[in-house]
């Protein structure tokens, strides 16, 4: 009977083991309940124990799944185009481009028109020494 009840209960201590088995009315082990969980129970005796098993798999963690909405940053007004006061020419972060004649700089160093005109693009800007590797951004009348 001991060796039956180990073999059913794996789990079951020696003391408990000896306290079902001296029960008149221990004869068997139930098997799974309907109830969803997996149960191991020690019919009519006292000393019963239950298994719970999971009801859903572990769901893995994920890394790197956030992503930030788009910026929209770039030239938006090419050399050669027409522009009126206040159009947008250049968004940027820094100032990849400098602002020159009728030229005016946002907080963000975004660059916008003065006056209605062509926009131009230049390396050189009249009037500034140590001015070499920027790029200039006017509005020509």
């Amino acid at each position: 009977m001991q060796s039956a009840l180990r073999r059913a209960i794996p789990s079951l201590t020696n003391a408990s083991i000896m306290r079902c088995a001296s029960l008149p009315e221990a004869t068997g082990v139930a098997g799974p309940s309907t109830s969803g969980s997996c149960s191991n129970t020690l019919l009519h005796g006292t000393c019963h124990q239950q298994l719970r098993c999971a009801s859903k798999k572990q769901g893995g963690s994920t890394q790197n799944n956030k992503d930030s909405n788009p910026k929209f940053l770039g030239v938006k007004l090419f050399g050669g185009q027409r522009c009126i006061p206040g159009n947008i020419i250049v968004r940027q972060r820094g100032k990849r481009f400098h602002p020159g004649a009728n030229v005016g700089m946002g907080k963000d160093h975004t660059l916008f028109s003065l006056v209605e005109g062509k926009v131009t693009f230049s390396k050189v800007h009249e009037g500034r020494k140590n001015a070499k590797g920027r790029t200039f951004v006017h509005v020509v009348e």
